[in-house]
């Protein structure tokens, strides 16, 4: 009885739930993205305080040998500006800042600029002599990356404004879908690390085959540093059943109690008298006389006399 009672405990219909793996990978993803975009960012910075260092002297003569050095043949920089003290524009080169750009540029930083183009654009400033600034843009981007086709997998960078950037696989979800509210959820959760977010399962349409199916959206997100920008992943994946709850425990564990009970009671009562009488009957018949016997108790030890 207590066996099927605990098995009883133990049985019953489990939920279901995306893979734990599922939802690592896509964090492990979105993290070392991020990590990635944070170097290009801490790089960019560094490089370009350095090359303000190097033609500081002489940049408020002559200003063409800074910008040049700045924006030149191979540089990742798309224009650049030396700002005055009410950071307005006295020199450029390459293309013009955007209209933000000088009131946002923070000296030793790399600010976002959401809805610059059609991409994302970063400023990034250094000081120079008699409070000038040397502004410089740039675009950032994502490595191209192979993604799950039939998952209809997107990996995007998320600006504060809530625009997506940097857009590669499936289209963005659109506001309003359970997948737009995720990544915001998945945003929101990732404040110093990789986070995932999981939901009920939507229908899709595998653009290879042209079938839909349920599957359930997984979205993970990872934070650029302190610039308010993430790298989210978007992706779908089936459902698994999980392991019902313990429930029959207690029950579990009487059974093993009684179990263990009963063995004991068996080996006290049956086992150890008829190996105590088999290793007597033993000795007598090897012509040893044993100077103590004690007559079997039981019906079992007995037939063996």
């Amino acid at each position: 009885a207590l066996a099927v009672w605990g098995g009883i405990g133990y049985g019953g219909s489990g939920g279901r739930t995306v893979p734990g793996a599922v939802v690592d990978s896509q964090k492990q993803l979105v993290g070392r993205l991020a990590r990635t975009q944070r170097a290009v960012l801490a790089n960019a910075v560094n490089g370009l305080s350095d090359t303000a260092g190097r033609f500081a002297a002489g940049a408020a003569a002559n200003p063409d040998p800074l910008l040049a050095a700045v924006v030149g043949t191979g540089s990742r920089w798309r224009g650049a500006a030396i700002l005055d003290a009410g950071r307005k524009p006295v020199a450029f080169r390459g293309e013009q800042l955007p209209p933000d750009a000088a009131a946002k540029a923070v000296a030793g930083q790399a600010v976002p600029l959401p809805g610059a183009g059609t991409g994302l654009t970063v400023v990034v400033a250094a000081t120079l002599p008699g409070e000038r600034l040397l502004a410089a843009v740039t675009g950032l981007e994502v490595r191209p990356l192979r993604l799950n086709v039939a998952g209809q997998q997107s990996v995007f960078i998320a600006g504060p404004d809530g625009a997506s950037y940097a857009v590669q696989g499936a289209p963005v979800p659109a506001e309003g879908q359970p997948q737009a509210r995720l990544v915001r959820r998945a945003v929101a959760a990732a404040d110093d690390g990789a986070a995932g977010v999981t939901a009920s399962p939507v229908t899709i349409t595998d653009p290879q085959t042209g079938q839909t199916k349920r599957l359930a959206p997984v979205v993970a997100a990872a934070p650029i540093g302190g610039t308010g920008l993430a790298v989210v992943s978007v992706t779908h994946s089936a459902r698994v059943a999980t392991a019902p709850p313990p429930r029959g425990r207690a029950a579990a564990l009487a059974l093993a109690g009684v179990a263990l009970l009963v063995l004991g009671l068996v080996y006290l009562g049956l086992i150890r008298p008829i190996n105590r009488t088999l290793d007597q009957a033993k000795r007598v018949a090897c012509g040893e006389i044993p100077r103590q016997f004690r007559p079997p108790l039981l019906r079992e030890a007995g037939r063996i006399t």
